[in-house]
């Protein structure tokens, strides 16, 4: 990591250290004195190893990232995803997929006040997210096309609740409801498929902002995969 800083800092673009298990904090810490300033891409999916130090090493070396995947960094606390959207104001994807201990309503809301740009995020199998910390997601990340929180199991209330419809449509249930409508065709009982949920949303009608004008915003496509006990 110290000869990659070194040799390539100026000019590096796009990296990927997938499962690259025997890098450590120390590793990015080597990155300190230096600028990479062309850096917009860096996937550490699967470094188990890397904890807080590592990713605030890495926001004051690679400023200008706009893609981070995190995912299966499970080393990681709150304090890093806090440093991420504070030190990362161009991010416009940001995956933190079964980051357990580096996603939680309180991260999320440090989102949502600082990822102005951000446009897609996953937190899939990160068990402290409920309702309310996607809510400020939503509320806040005017710019979001896509969220995956797929096993999240404390938002199934959320969801049962019209959560989705409220912001935009699930790809996967829209599907099973028009198959649902060709099984009405054909005479067959489609009482046990979800509802078509609606392509378009107003936003949020009531909490935070309510009464407040909102600005027009497309909606948001969900990533809601369900295993055998829904969102687990």
């Amino acid at each position: 990591m110290a000869h990659l800083a070194a040799h390539a800092s100026s000019r590096i673009q796009s990296l990927s250290l997938t499962r690259c298990t025997s890098i450590t904090d120390a590793g990015f810490q080597a990155w300190a004195p230096f600028n990479f300033a062309k850096l917009t891409q860096l996937c550490l999916a699967d470094c188990t190893y890397l904890s807080d130090n590592a990713i605030v090493a890495l926001v004051n070396a690679a400023k200008n990232l706009t893609h981070l995947d995190l995912s299966f960094c499970c080393a990681l606390t709150d304090t890093s995803t806090e440093v991420v959207a504070l030190g990362l104001p161009r991010l416009r994807e940001l995956r933190l997929a079964f980051c357990g201990s580096a996603v939680s309503d309180g991260s999320l809301g440090c989102i949502a006040l600082h990822l102005n740009d951000l446009e897609g995020l996953s937190v899939r199998g990160c068990v402290r997210v409920t309702g309310a910390g996607v809510e400020n997601v939503l509320d806040g990340c005017a710019s979001l096309r896509w969220i995956d929180a797929s096993q999240c199991r404390h938002l199934e209330q959320w969801v049962r609740g019209g959560g989705v419809s409220r912001w935009g449509y699930d790809e996967r249930a829209q599907a099973e409801g028009r198959g649902a409508g060709r099984g009405a065709a054909d005479g067959k009982d489609a009482s046990t498929s979800p509802p078509l949920l609606p392509a378009v949303t107003m936003g949020r009608p009531f909490g935070r902002g309510f009464g407040r004008a909102r600005k027009a915003r497309k909606p948001v496509q969900f990533i809601l995969e369900k295993g055998g006990q829904g969102l687990r």
